[in-house]
């Protein structure tokens, strides 16, 4: 099945014991987990570099003159959620959204906020999890589920982290992170 923010809402509405969503339905479980789904998202996409969230792109070059002292200046797009590196060696800044630097042209190295329907299932799971807590308290008054779904979703993330590492046998990562410590 295809994954969509709508969806992803619908499971964890349909977890706390409401009713699906369909869209901006005017429901008070789609106005709560949308107001939570953008923060969660990135959140989770920020807990480390997954595979799947890794391009090497250019960026668009802009016409405004740096006033970082750098030859170039180029837009960072609105999916651009981590700028690593660039592919050629040279310094940059980034600031306010814009890349600055003297590198012509450069290929960048960043982590992407993919459309939902691309997502590995392991990673809509935890992301599902993570937003039922979220919605939790607002949409049902239970800290106690609030609570349970924090549980799950650290389980989850941790199996997310570990098929998406197997992409990767060399790598090693610790599965702490502060943001989950301090959450979950």
């Amino acid at each position: 099945m295809a994954q969509s923010k709508t969806s992803i809402i619908s499971k964890a509405s349909v977890m706390l014991g409401d009713a699906p969503v369909s869209g901006d339905d005017g429901s008070d479980a789609w106005e709560i987990g949308n107001i939570f789904y953008d923060d969660s998202y990135e959140e989770l996409l920020r807990f480390r570099e997954w595979t799947f969230t890794r391009v090497n792109q250019p960026f668009p070059l802009l016409s405004e003159v740096s006033n970082l002292g750098y030859k170039y200046v180029y837009l960072i797009p609105n999916t651009v959620i981590v700028v690593r590196d660039l592919n050629q060696s040279g310094d940059y800044k980034i600031i306010q959204g814009k890349l600055h630097t003297d590198i012509k042209n450069p290929l960048v190295s960043c982590q992407i906020k993919p459309e939902e329907h691309t997502l590995p299932s392991d990673f809509v799971k935890a992301l599902t999890l993570v937003l039922a807590a979220e919605m939790a308290i607002p949409l049902v008054d239970d800290t106690t589920r609030a609570d349970y779904y924090n549980k799950l979703a650290a389980v989850q993330v941790k199996k997310a982290v570990a098929n998406d590492l197997a992409q990767e046998p060399q790598e090693s990562f610790a599965y702490q992170s502060e943001i989950f410590t301090s959450r979950y």
